[in-house]
């Protein structure tokens, strides 16, 4: 896109406007395809969003604001039958269509050692399944089981956006509807010092930084997802991270108990036991073997189901969880 001057001065008047006209100290060394560079990065960039949210900062650093005191619902065991009416009320939700799946996988993988996104990290010691894989079945199992495929929107970022739509096309979308999956990316903001001045990469382009967890409000209306969620009728959003393979991602239980609490937003989690504990304890506290299960004990009792030895069994639900369910 060819910049005319009119349109650079107007860019360049509006960043001057909001105080950033320090980012322009180097116009006078740079040549015309540099400027260019600049100019269009700057226009991707809202100066009136950006001087909001510097005024917001600064307006939470003066207030301090008392948090309300959450409600806080237990529920040691999640076969508990006081739990069953939130089931009941979450799996009609799922059967309408009104909760989607929402997905946060902007980053790669370079903690856990793998290159490329986090999502097509294998996360499985006896299956070769990533964790997009994993979520995408699932998501396959609610299709198939409520009769209705539910929305999957997945945030990527500038870094892998592309990378990840490779991936899901080589796996053809791991078998879900297409038109049911959405990617959305997440937007990038300046990076500001502590005086509210833009940082600058290089002499000709500012350094930016994804927009935190808040922009996933902004991506989805930018996308268009939100539109969707209207047209569709999706009231509930399940957001998780795409590097927690433990999570429910669609749980019954969770959405009926959101609803029925009246609540804004709900959160989940494992208490500890105290400040020390590792989750790993807590859930082998569980157990009444006291440990957890060696993955060659889930696979050695599939193993069973699958020889000749089980051939007079055509159906049945085998429990390997050292005792949790006969508690």
């Amino acid at each position: 896109m060819k910049t005319t001057c009119d349109d650079e001065a107007h860019i360049i008047e509006a960043f001057e406007n909001i105080g950033q006209g320090h980012i322009f100290k180097y116009w006078q060394e740079l040549d015309s395809e540099e400027r260019h560079k600049l100019i269009e990065q700057l226009r991707k960039i809202s100066a009136k969003d950006c001087q909001i949210a510097w005024e917001d900062m600064q307006a939470s650093k003066n207030t301090i604001q008392q948090p309300r005191e959450p409600k806080v619902i237990s529920a040691h065991n999640p076969l508990c039958r006081s739990l069953k009416p939130y089931q009941d009320i979450g799996e009609d939700l799922i059967r309408q269509g009104k909760v989607a799946a929402f997905t946060v996988a902007g980053g790669q993988g370079t903690r856990l050692g793998h290159k490329g996104p986090k999502g097509t990290f294998s996360c499985s010691p006896l299956r070769s399944i990533s964790l997009f894989g994993h979520f995408a079945e699932s998501i396959k199992y609610f299709s198939a089981h409520y009769g209705r495929s539910p929305w999957w929107f997945i945030m990527t970022s500038d870094e892998n956006h592309n990378e990840t739509l490779q991936f899901f096309t080589k796996m053809n979308f791991f078998g879900l509807d297409k038109k049911r999956v959405m990617f959305l990316r997440q937007g990038m903001m300046p990076v500001f010092d502590l005086n509210g001045n833009f940082l600058l990469k290089e002499k000709n382009q500012i350094m930016m930084s994804p927009n935190g967890h808040g922009g996933s409000f902004r991506a989805l209306r930018d996308s268009g997802a939100l539109k969707i969620m209207e047209e569709e009728g999706i009231d509930f959003l399940s957001y998780f991270q795409i590097d927690n393979p433990l999570v429910y991602c669609l749980d019954p239980t969770f959405v009926g108990m959101h609803l029925s609490e009246k609540s804004e937003m709900s959160s989940k989690a494992v208490k500890k036991i105290n400040s020390d504990e590792k989750v790993e304890n807590y859930i082998t506290s569980l157990h009444p073997m006291g440990r957890l299960a060696d993955p060659k004990e889930i696979a050695f009792a599939a193993l069973f189901l699958a020889s000749d030895e089980a051939s007079f069994i055509t159906g049945a639900c085998l429990p390997v969880d050292g005792g949790y369910l006969a508690q």
